[in-house]
This record gives structure tokens, C-alpha cells and sequence, in this order.
């Protein structure tokens, strides 16, 4: 799968984070503490990533955001455009001290129309790259005066080690899908590879990145269980290879702080319905 259709497919289901439990602090709750901690008085941020977003809010800035993409969940700012394909006249109206983007290439029409802002830029590739992320956002929170964002930073990385040290207790391969027609799964290196090998899984697909795979390659592997992440329909087939668990949880596909705390959660879930179907058998 490529880069471009994997980050449509992050932000097409960035806007419905209802599958995953909450341990973070929800984004108003967030942007309240970051408020009482001192500091949002004129931060002034625009967010080209829903992922970044999201992650600001869970670190305190939430009421700090003004510009954002349409699949960030913050209502009250004004929306300028995507990843790819920024309004840099809606930008420039909201006079930032802080751009945020999920990307490292130069941006050489946006440093010149916003140069008295910060930048924090960050690809976000692997699981490592969000949990390098937080730290390094909640830094550059701080230096806008957002004092509170460090430690909240140091309470979401606790809580995902916390999360990560579920013992899990399906020992084969679990292939995971996130399409069905055809089979497209979640390769080595990817963000629920690197979730549930943590955990001390065993992802069914050594391939790296997103691969397509034929019925044959699904019946090849003789996975334990498959599951399917997200809302594809699951063919009759499927199910006569392996147990098949629907999870729901869009938060395993935004690299964000929710990844980070919700996705371990959401799939010792899933290991706990493959364990109870494999005892009912």
C-alpha cells in the first residue's frame, strides 16, 4: 500500500475515533488542564495533521488550535486545508506561533508566508516515530508556554507502557486486515505489527508495510485468527480459514497519543475473544 493511500485512509478514519476506550484525557477535559497550568494566553496554533492535532489536545492545547484539516476533532478552528493542500491565505489569517505537520519535506510557500511561526514537522512512519513524537511535541508545547504539556507527555508514555504489558495469551499468527476485497494486511513494521509483537505476538505477514494478498497467501499462512480492523464487510471464506474478529477501533490507525494508550488496549480485546472462541472449541 503506498504512503499516499495509507495517510488518506489514516485521515479518512481520523474523524471516527468511537472504537477505542479512553484513557487519555478527553480533548476539552485536556485543553481545560492545559489552561489551569498557564499558558495559552496568545498560542496560536495551526495544525496540517488530525494526528497532531489530536496529540496536541491530549497534551493541553486544545483551545490553542485555530487552524486545523477537516478531520480534526476541534469544532472551533477554522479549517485550512490537508496534508498535501494548504490554504495558505486562510493560514496566514490566523496569524500562528505554531505550524504543526506530518512531514519533513520542505514547504518552502509556507515558511515564507508564516516565518515568525515555530514549526514542529514530523514524518510518522513506525510506532517508534509516534512514541518519539510526544515528547518532542510536548517540548515544543512547552515553549509556546504551554507548561502543563511535559508532563502530560510523561503520563501518556507510562500509561502505553502500562497498556504494552498486557500479556497476551494467542501464541500463533494472527493475520490482520484491514481490507477484505482483496485481503490487504498489516505488514512488518507497521503500527499494529509493532502493538501486538510488543506485546509478545506473532503477526502472521513478515512482509513489510501493507500488502495485498491473494486467498491463496491467506490460506497459506494458517493463521490462528484474522482479524479485521475498521468496518469491511468479511466474506463467508474468511471464516472457513480461521476465526475472523471484527475490532472497530479507528484509533490503531491514527499515529497519535490514543494509538499509543487505546490500540494496546483494543488488541488484548481482540487476543481475548480469539482465546475464548479457541477454549469454546
Amino acid at each position: 500500500m503506498s504512503a499516499p493511500r495509507l495517510r488518506w485512509l489514516i485521515a479518512a478514519l481520523a474523524a471516527a475515533m468511537v472504537g477505542c476506550e479512553t484513557r487519555t484525557a478527553p480533548p476539552d477535559a485536556a485543553a481545560a488542564a492545559g489552561d489551569a497550568a498557564g499558558g495559552l494566553a496568545g498560542v496560536r496554533i495551526v495544525s496540517l495533521s488530525p494526528a497532531l492535532t489530536h496529540a496536541a489536545q491530549s497534551l493541553g492545547a486544545g483551545r490553542a488550535i485555530v487552524g486545523r484539516t477537516p478531520w480534526c476533532r476541534a469544532g472551533h478552528a477554522a479549517v485550512v486545508g490537508t496534508f498535501e493542500d494548504r490554504n495558505l491565505e486562510a493560514v496566514v489569517a490566523l496569524r500562528p506561533t505554531l505550524i504543526l505537520r506530518q512531514s519533513t519535506a520542505d514547504d518552502e510557500g509556507l515558511a515564507r508566508a508564516v516565518a515568525g511561526a515555530a514549526r514542529f514537522e514530523r514524518t510518522l512512519n513506525s510506532l517508534d516515530d509516534v512514541r518519539a513524537m510526544v515528547p518532542a511535541l510536548a517540548d515544543a508545547l512547552a515553549a509556546q508556554g504551554i507548561d502543563g504539556a511535559p508532563a502530560a507527555a510523561t503520563r501518556v508514555a507510562a500509561d502505553h507502557a502500562a497498556a504494552m504489558a498486557v500479556e497476551l495469551r494467542t501464541r500463533g499468527p494472527v493475520l490482520f486486515l484491514f481490507g477484505t476485497e482483496p485481503p490487504a494486511a498489516f505488514g512488518h513494521g507497521t503500527f499494529i505489527d509493532g502493538l501486538w509483537t510488543g506485546m509478545g505476538g506473532h503477526n502472521a505477514v513478515a512482509r513489510p508495510g501493507y500488502p495485498e494478498l491473494s486467498a491463496e497467501d491467506v490460506v497459506r499462512m494458517r493463521p490462528e485468527a484474522i482479524v479485521v480492523v475498521g468496518t469491511a464487510a468479511v466474506p463467508g471464506w474468511l471464516r472457513d480459514v480461521a476465526t475472523v474478529v471484527p475490532l472497530d477501533a479507528p484509533c490503531l490507525l491514527e499515529p497519535s497519543t490514543a494509538m499509543l494508550v487505546d490500540g494496546p488496549r483494543a488488541l488484548a480485546s481482540a487476543d481475548r475473544t480469539i482465546a475464548a472462541g479457541a477454549a469454546s472449541r
